[in-house]
């Protein structure tokens, strides 16, 4: 089997396994699982739609990419915040400034 359609059957089943999971509850739409796999798996696809010259297939996985690309930045984004926030309020408890850090 030529290397493009692995690719492109691991992204098939990839997103067809983060979406069963966020589906059953699993994952939560704003998860870095989550948005990680549709990145990966979205890119799969691509490789393997640009392989047989799928043009349509191409760029639907292309934008399902670059969502699971926005998805991802801004779950990290709201992680690093909620940690950032947990460690001013210890150090606040503590009598410690933030900024002492």
């Amino acid at each position: 089997m030529p290397l493009a359609q692995m690719v492109g059957w691991f992204g098939a089943f990839g997103v067809l396994g983060a979406h069963a999971l966020l589906t059953l509850g699993r994952w939560p739409s704003t998860s870095l699982r989550y948005q990680g796999a549709n990145v990966v798996c979205g890119g799969s696809l691509l490789i393997w739609a640009v392989s047989v010259a799928a043009w349509q297939g191409a760029i639907v996985n292309a934008l399902w990419a670059a969502l699971g690309v926005i998805g991802f930045s801004k779950s990290w984004r709201s992680r690093n915040a909620d940690s950032n926030a947990a460690h001013r309020a210890t150090s606040q408890q503590s009598g410690v400034r933030a900024d002492d850090h």
